[in-house]
């Protein structure tokens, strides 16, 4: 990218303004010391005064200048990769966003360095003065404006910069807390507005009674001195708890919030406040409250009607109708079933259904694909819709397979599964208020009729000779055409009969 149109980005408003504000804050920060030292301050007695004043009038003159110089500088080059972006426009990259969201933290650091070499600096013009009182006031009245302009400059660029941080979280959103929490910003609000005063009372004070000016001024010192503390302490005491009333509930939220995203959806917070973070407490667990009923009737949907059904309902609405689609059906009728309701007791009778139908799902699930509808002791699953199955044959083919084994010995009834492949009609069936996704045409009619004529073959297992030329030839192997009647059907090649043992005599069909 060419660097001009990247330096032309420093003209953007929101750049501009941010630039500009930074550096004021900075330069009157600066005048500020100079004249509480210079004129306000009380200072020691010094043998040339009036040189001390050229010589820290001439520094400031140089270190102004050459530290706002290096500041732009040192932003500049960290800063170039935000720059670009917003030369290129759009959305920033990734790394880019990680330098967007870490500007206010360099901000602070360069500015600190900054106050720290112009403090040094005042500190060397001063020592000819061979005045320890001089560099102790120097050094202290820096450092407190210096603290003062790094903390003020730290919460306007913050506030200036949302625009710009905002796009970068929406790519890049941190792992952990980049920025101080609402309770340290409170405590910084109070140090700029009562710590820092009251400190210089406090140094102003101490300077006056070590000077001993006298009786009365000792006493009126010291008064001042003891009411400075008092109010120091008070203060911090005072604006700690506020600052705690606020971020613990916020931090309770936060802590609550992460514990959703895991998906802990029991997660509540305490309401005990009657201000607005007692509604953000409140909203919380209403909120949550309803995700929770969501997330119950979405999986209880789910259940109902198939995982695959409920998110492409999610993703496409609720919208009647169907269209055709090539889908292959795989249809599993239990035998005996009636049997085994009229001698056993109800409960056991589910307790067999309720397996049958576990394993049925597991193993048309591992195939990819969807168990359409239960019919009383029966089962269609499709493969090829609603969802795109490529090869879906050779799926249900290898389903049936698996199945066989699966049921064989694992339940007290006997079975017979037919897989039929070919166009069908394919979805959301019914009234306004209830419909259901289906499959309708003839797959399902032959391979309802084929699960019939497999109740009386070794295998258990039928479908069309068609089917299995359609299939993959890693699957088709496994496969072997029979004779039934008239019909050229097929069945698995190891025609092993399956264990009747565990089987409920007599060999009615459901």
């Amino acid at each position: 990218m060419n660097p001009w149109d990247v330096l032309r980005q420093l003209a953007h408003p929101i750049v501009l303004t941010y630039v500009l504000t930074i550096l004021m804050i900075n330069l009157i920060a600066a005048m500020t010391a100079l004249i509480l030292i210079g004129a306000v301050i009380p200072i020691p007695v010094l043998q040339d005064p009036e040189g001390v004043w050229e010589r820290n009038v001439g520094w400031f003159l140089i270190a102004v200048p050459l530290a706002a110089a290096s500041f732009a500088g040192v932003h500049l080059r960290y800063a170039w990769p935000n720059l670009e972006w917003l030369a290129r426009g759009g959305t920033p990259r990734s790394y880019e966003a990680h330098v967007a969201l870490g500007q206010t933290k360099r901000q602070v650091a360069i500015e600190a360095s900054a106050w720290i070499v112009a403090s040094s600096g005042f500190v060397l013009v001063n020592l000819a003065a061979q005045s320890t009182e001089l560099l102790v006031l120097i050094v202290i009245t820096t450092a407190m404006v210096g603290a003062v302009s790094v903390t003020l400059s730290y919460i306007i660029g913050e506030r200036m910069l949302r625009p710009l941080t905002a796009v970068a979280m929406s790519v890049r959103f941190p792992s952990q807390q980049i920025a101080p929490g609402v309770g340290i910003r409170i405590l910084l609000i109070w140090g700029l507005t009562t710590a820092v005063p009251a400190l210089g009372v406090v140094l102003i004070s101490l300077s006056q009674i070590t000077d001993h000016a006298g009786p009365a001024a000792t006493e009126m010192d010291t008064a001042v001195l003891v009411l400075s503390v008092l109010a120091m302490l008070i203060g911090f005491v005072g604006i700690a708890v506020v600052a705690r009333s606020i971020s613990d509930p916020l931090q309770q939220v936060s802590d609550a919030m992460r514990g959703v995203e895991g998906g802990d959806l029991t997660a509540r917070v305490s309401v005990y406040d009657g201000s607005e973070i007692g509604q953000l407490q409140a909203g919380f667990n209403s909120m949550v409250k309803g995700l929770a009923e969501r997330e119950r009737l979405s999986d209880l949907f789910s259940k109902h009607v198939g995982e695959e059904v409920a998110r492409a309902a999610i993703e496409q609405g609720n919208v009647r109708g169907g269209a055709l689609r090539k889908v292959s059906v795989l249809f599993i009728d239990l035998t005996g079933s009636t049997t085994l309701a009229a001698e056993q007791p109800p409960e056991v009778v589910v307790a067999v259904l309720n397996e049958f139908f576990e394993l049925v799902v597991d193993a048309v699930s591992a195939h990819q694909g969807f168990v359409s509808k239960f019919e009383g002791d029966a089962a269609i699953a499709v493969f090829g819709a609603p969802l795109d199955v490529p090869e879906a044959i050779s799926h249900a083919l290898s389903c049936a397979r698996h199945m066989r084994e699966t049921l064989s010995g694992r339940i007290a009834l006997d079975f017979g599964i037919g897989i039929a492949a070919g166009s069908a009609l394919a979805g959301n069936i019914g009234a306004a208020e209830r419909f259901e996704y289906t499959v309708l045409g003839t797959p399902v009619i032959k391979a309802t009729e084929l699960s019939d004529y497999a109740k009386t073959r070794p295998s258990r297992v039928l479908t069309t000779a068609e089917a299995v030329s359609a299939a993959l030839p890693e699957e088709a192997q496994h496969w072997q055409v029979v004779s039934v009647g008239e019909r050229k059907l097929a069945e698995p090649a190891v025609s092993v009969p399956v264990n009747l043992s565990k089987r409920v005599s007599g060999g009615e069909q459901s």
